[in-house]
C-alpha cells in the first residue's frame, strides 16, 4: 500500500488505482472529476488526482525568472 504525506493535508493519503463506484470523486486541489488513480484520505474524504499529488511544490518557470514559484495549499491573497 502506497502512502503519501502531502503538504496540503494533515492526514496520510492512500494510493488507489480503482475508480470509485460509490459516488463521483473530485480532486480537492484542482476540482476536476477524478477518473483515474488518486490519493485519498480515509479519515475525511480528501482526494488528490495523481497529477496534483505529484506536482512539485517548488518550480522555476521561464516567464518568471526572478525567483522560484511555490505551490501553496491556499491563496496568499485571501482576506
Amino acid at each position: 500500500m502506497e502512502v503519501l504525506r502531502h503538504f496540503s493535508h494533515e492526514h496520510p493519503l492512500i494510493f488507489n488505482e480503482e475508480r470509485s463506484h460509490e459516488s463521483e470523486v473530485y480532486c480537492s486541489a484542482c476540482g476536476e472529476l477524478v477518473l483515474g488513480p488518486r490519493f485519498s484520505c480515509m479519515e475525511c474524504g480528501f482526494h488528490l488526482d495523481k497529477n496534483c499529488a505529484e506536482a512539485p511544490d517548488v518550480m522555476n518557470h521561464p516567464f518568471h525568472l526572478k525567483h522560484n514559484l511555490e505551490l501553496k495549499a491556499s491563496s496568499p491573497y485571501d482576506d
